[in-house]
């Protein structure tokens, strides 16, 4: 059978983990090929410590028919390295949005390589790509970049006119996913945690309902995609694809990977009354990213986020990106959007056992030591709430609105100094603190959603601090799952029961 090997090159730096740039994309594409005959590996460089040598040897040993890139805006570099190396007569195909975003800039030195063929896909490759496989002319395809010892071609900007056209992903390929079944077959042999992540990440998937954003961020890149905008998949769409990868990889835990999913009210709703109708919707946990300027309003505080609440809704990431709101105003450009909101946002969701993550961002053009003790304040407030915190250093993202403007000189990074940095040491230090997960048990009495497997029975992931007795008598709960999800929890229960 002839292979097809997607690679994912990002900023990612985790070695193995459950990264976002794994993501559905390679999957739906992999779904595709698989139907012309290949088999799929997808990988990320991030497992081979993004050394281009390891990944080199790792083509070399599957020595696979075609080797596809997904690349994100820092992989750029690592690609070259690779490119370089690779045998001449390889197929490369390469896309993702580190190549959407600046094509026709870049196709005229990847043609360079000389490579037996290469194609470039910008934008939305499900159509294209399948055309790949079904007609011998690549030269002739317009939707694609194309190059071969004969000629070149330039392609144009793809979009996908129905949603609903998508394929489902193949998780099959995914070689974390192998990696994990693995570990589970090998479990004496693994330690605890490790059985325990390996468990957690054979239960996850990344889910596409929405592609594009209503935001136009000038720390972002996605402003200058040719799509402006959301499109959307169906509700009936959307709840076939979770009970696929529920009957099909065992999949409880849906991370809905778009760009803002909590964005339509009524959408949400719809997505209530179909999942209700779902037997094992008592397995099922979602989440998704939200925005403080649209989910403070009273539809979703006080209608939507209750009904989802009671069919698995598990957690929120609140884009707040700065807690100064001069920052967000003038330099952002996204005011309605302050730490305020998010707060009241955390007071509510926090009750109903919903995680809510906020995200900030330190280091934002023209940031002054009064911005930073405002970012941290609300972010002290949030934290006291029960709120888990993510921080990160800013990261000029290429083709953003802000490099233009450093380039041009019209704004300026902050500068260092004692003070700031003493600040940003503070506020980094609230970043995935774990101790705000015992301050939900202790104040609220509750156990978050997204530590629950069965909310039917109770039967809740196990954690390494239980007794012998608790383990025993949750156990006897993992004997109701289905047979795919009950191995691994049977698998886990056994590993922490052997201990």
């Amino acid at each position: 059978m002839k292979k097809i090997q997607f690679w994912v090159i990002s900023e990612s730096s985790e070695p193995r983990t459950l990264d976002r740039e794994e993501g559905s994309g390679p999957m739906m594409l992999a779904t595709i090929s698989k139907k012309y005959g290949f088999s799929n590996q997808i990988y990320q460089a991030s497992w081979f410590g993004n050394k281009a040598g390891l990944i080199l040897k790792k083509i070399q040993e599957e020595n696979p028919e075609i080797v596809a890139f997904s690349i994100y805006s820092g992989g750029i570099s690592l690609l070259r390295d690779i490119l370089s190396a690779l045998p001449k007569s390889k197929t490369i195909l390469l896309g993702g949005p580190g190549v959407t975003i600046d094509a026709p800039a870049l196709f005229p030195e990847m043609k360079q390589y000389n490579f037996e063929r290469l194609v470039m896909i910008a934008g939305e490759a499900e159509q294209p790509f399948e055309r790949l496989f079904v007609r011998n002319d690549w030269q002739k395809i317009p939707e694609i970049y194309f190059a071969d010892r004969e000629g070149s071609q330039t392609g144009k900007f793809n979009t996908l006119k129905n949603m609903d056209d998508k394929p489902f992903p193949d998780l099959g390929g995914s070689e974390l996913r192998k990696y994990c079944e693995e570990v589970l077959a090998d479990a004496r042999n693994h330690s605890i945690v490790e059985v325990a992540e390996a468990v957690k990440i054979l239960q996850h998937a990344y889910i596409e309902s929405r592609r594009g954003c209503i935001n136009h961020c000038a720390f972002c890149s996605e402003p200058e995609l040719s799509v402006r905008g959301v499109r959307r998949n169906s509700v009936k769409r959307t709840i076939e694809e979770i009970k696929y990868l529920y009957e099909t990889f065992g999949i409880t835990f849906f991370n809905f990977s778009d760009n803002i999913a909590f964005d339509n009210a009524e959408w949400w709703l719809g997505f209530v009354a179909e999942l209700a109708q779902y037997s094992p919707r008592n397995l099922l946990q979602f989440g998704g990213f939200g925005t403080p300027k649209i989910n403070v309003k009273d539809i979703w505080l006080n209608k939507v986020f209750p009904e989802l609440s009671k069919v698995g809704f598990s957690f929120i990431t609140l884009g707040v990106q700065a807690g100064s709101k001069r920052i967000l105003r003038d330099i952002i450009n996204r005011p309605a959007d302050d730490p305020e909101n998010a707060l009241v946002i955390v007071k509510k969701l926090i009750p109903l056992g919903v995680n809510v993550k906020t995200d900030f961002i330190v280091g934002h053009p023209t940031e002054t030591v009064g911005d930073l003790q405002e970012e941290e304040s609300w972010i002290q407030q949030i934290y006291q709430c029960g709120g888990v915190v993510s921080a990160r250093r800013l990261n000029v993202m290429p083709h953003s609105k802000y490099e233009e403007l450093l380039q041009q000189g019209w704004l300026a990074l902050p500068e260092k100094t004692a003070g700031s940095e003493a600040i940003i040491a503070r506020i980094l230090a609230y970043h995935a603190d774990a101790s705000q997960y015992k301050k939900l048990l202790n104040e609220m009495n509750r156990i978050p959603n997204l530590h629950f497997i069965d909310r039917s029975t109770g039967l809740r992931f196990p954690k390494l601090n239980w007794s012998k007795e608790l383990l025993r008598e949750q156990v006897k709960l993992v004997k109701h799952l289905p047979e795919l999800i009950r191995y691994r929890y049977q698998v886990l229960f056994d590993r922490m029961l052997s201990q």
